[in-house]
């Protein structure tokens, strides 16, 4: 099982709809809520509403979100042990993936951005092509960014894991990586769902990839 919700936040920017959001939310959530700027509380409340339906959507109907963190603060669910999942929102947009199996995940809005930050983060290769189209640097940029965040986030271990100790290599069409942390093998999905954004979702088991557009007024109105 691999799924993927994807929703547009902004209908949390009504102050009703928000402040009903904000019920169905963790009393964890809500605390944090309470110290971010507007913007932030409706991106991660947003992704929390995501985490909830697609808990419901499991079959999962009196949803408690308790979360418990790994060593480097990897979330996990605390009463649901086989359900693995990933949070990422940029721009207007949150996601949430889900499987059986560990999961990443991010997205990342595409904007103009200092390209220097990949010449001091990723490995040469990475950069250089990066590099390699004129005009398209920013694109490349943020499709490298967003495949080797999701599988740092896949890894569970924060800023422990450097985005230059492994390296990303599109150079055959496929994605594959090149590491040496860890004997396992990762797929990747690159789901093409919003114009102006790239996502990516690193999964630990092969096959396809489900995907759920999310109306989050339907959904603070349907749990």
């Amino acid at each position: 099982m691999i799924r993927l919700y994807v929703t547009d936040v902004r209908p949390l920017q009504d102050a009703c709809l928000f402040h009903q959001a904000s019920l169905l939310a963790s009393s964890v959530r809500r605390e944090k809520l309470a110290h971010l700027p507007k913007k932030q509380q409706i991106l991660f409340l947003g992704a929390e509403l995501l985490l909830h339906r697609a808990l419901y959507d499991l079959g999962y109907t009196d949803i408690q979100l308790n979360y418990t963190y790994g060593r480097y603060g990897k979330p996990s669910l605390r009463d649901y042990p086989n359900v693995h999942f990933s949070i990422s929102h940029s721009g207007d947009y949150a996601i949430v993936s889900v499987s059986d199996t560990e999961i990443g995940c991010d997205i990342e809005k595409i904007r103009d951005t200092d390209l220097s930050a990949a010449r001091r983060y990723f490995c040469p290769e990475e950069y250089a092509d990066i590099l390699r189209i004129p005009d398209k640097e920013t694109e490349v940029f943020f499709r490298y960014w967003t495949l080797k965040e999701s599988f740092t986030k896949i890894l569970g271990r924060g800023l422990v894991q450097t985005m230059n100790s492994f390296q990303i290599d599109l150079t055959s069409g496929d994605v594959r990586i090149i590491q040496e942390i860890t004997p396992e093998t990762y797929f990747f999905h690159e789901p093409d769902i919003i114009p102006g954004y790239h996502c990516a979702v690193c999964t630990a088991q092969a096959g396809s990839m489900d995907l759920y557009m999310i109306d989050l007024t339907d959904t603070v109105k349907g749990l």
